[in-house]
């Protein structure tokens, strides 16, 4: 019995010192998150990460937001929804709405963030920016528990941020949790946040995060810049398409042995490299080096980076530009017959590939509502490649038909 005593007196003396600090000593953690509503890894870190912390800190909690929620009338996402607990505090700010993106811009100056951390998720606490689906669940929980350790942090310094916290007003009221936790009223300034509980129910998440409910318009309109991109990419290739139905309807029949371009196994060899990469990312989960223009982490987290949901579109691009090496080193070493067949066959495999490459750059701008400047890439090479391709291939199918 003594010594059962002893033990619950240690375990009382430790477990308030390994017990990080929450509201008890009435500390507050703040934080901003901004997020695309079409982007794969914001759902994982808001859907997944966050509420972890949530349940981990806080004893109760309001959901706050500025504009209209979603509802019949519109599907559109408010610019900025807040979870108010009385430990943890985030801001949720949409960059596809013109307040959350003009938010997002005065952060990244604000707090001087190099270029290639521009993506989202992005999540600031204190002078500190989160980048990704990885960084943010990997290092966000420790820099919370150093927060409460040092008596908590105040709302990053982001301009225009206080008087969007003044704008917030509390979420209509919606399904009640299965506990109801009571709920308060946030503060714009300083560390500590006055928590009143009122015992009213609150949402049971956010928002729904589906990009599905979206118009056509709406999904454009996420990332304009990148999908007028697309745009611009998808009608070059349906132009080069047509232009080279009508050469090839037009060409004169000749026996005349035209020769494949010098550049086809370098445009090739750039296509396996695009795919390869595009491979990689799909299979592992990875993060995409998207570069200034578009989201190629959405793009790479759609269900439509897989065909049939089983084949990685990246590998299936992989083995194509594979197989057109293959054909062009045949038509470079093999005899007459083969080097026909060869140009045949790479100007069919382009061909294919190129309607392919049309069908998945529609998607972007229309479907997903997001770039991937890789897969731009890459439907810029295939098409070059059949238009490279198609005089030889008519040439060869010429040959072997007077054979």
């Amino acid at each position: 019995m003594n010594r059962l005593v002893r033990i619950l007196i240690i375990l009382a003396i430790i477990v308030p010192i390994t017990t990080p600090a929450s509201a008890d000593d009435g500390s507050v953690v703040h934080a901003v998150l901004f997020y695309s509503p079409s982007c794969g890894h914001c759902h994982k870190v808001i859907q997944e990460d966050l509420p972890l912390l949530y349940e981990k800190y806080n004893s109760q909690e309001e959901w706050f937001l500025v504009g209209e929620p979603p509802g019949e009338e519109t599907s559109e996402l408010p610019p900025i929804v807040g979870l108010m607990g009385d430990a943890l505090q985030i801001l949720y700010i949409n960059t596809a709405t013109p307040l959350g993106s003009e938010l997002f811009g005065n952060a990244l100056i604000q707090f001087q963030i190099p270029e290639n951390r521009y993506g989202v998720p992005n999540l600031f606490i204190g002078e500190t920016s989160l980048v990704g689906s990885l960084e943010i669940p990997e290092l966000f929980p420790g820099l919370v528990d150093e927060a409460f350790e040092q008596g908590g942090i105040a709302w990053p310094d982001i301009p225009g941020l206080e008087e969007a916290i003044e704008a917030l007003t509390p979420f209509p009221e919606m399904e009640p949790t299965a506990e109801a936790p009571g709920n308060g009223t946030p503060t714009a300034a300083g560390n500590q946040t006055e928590v009143a509980p009122t015992g009213e129910p609150t949402p049971t998440s956010v928002v729904d995060f589906n990009p599905g409910d979206l118009s056509v318009r709406e999904k454009f309109q996420l990332d304009p810049v990148g999908n007028s991109l697309s745009v611009v990419v998808l009608i070059g290739m349906v132009i080069s398409l047509v232009i080279m139905s009508v050469r090839w309807r037009g060409q004169e029949k000749t026996r005349a042995r035209a020769k494949l371009h010098r550049i086809v196994p370098l445009l090739a060899l750039v296509g396996l490299f695009v795919a390869g990469y595009l491979a990689f990312v799909e299979t592992t989960g990875s993060e995409a080096v998207c570069g200034p223009v578009g989201d190629c982490n959405t793009v790479q987290q759609s269900k439509y980076a897989f065909l049939f949901g089983i084949i990685s579109i990246g590998l299936l691009g992989m083995l194509s530009y594979i197989a057109i090496l293959s054909a062009w080193l045949i038509d470079r070493w093999g005899s007459e017959q083969l080097a026909d067949l060869a140009k045949i066959a790479i100007f069919l495999m382009a061909f294919i590939g190129t309607l392919f490459s049309i069908y998945l750059t529609f998607l972007e701008p229309f479907v997903i509502g997001a770039t991937c400047a890789w897969c731009l890439t890459s439907a810029v090479v295939i098409t070059t490649l059949m238009l490279l391709s198609a005089n030889p291939a008519k040439a060869a199918l010429v040959r072997l038909r007077s054979n």
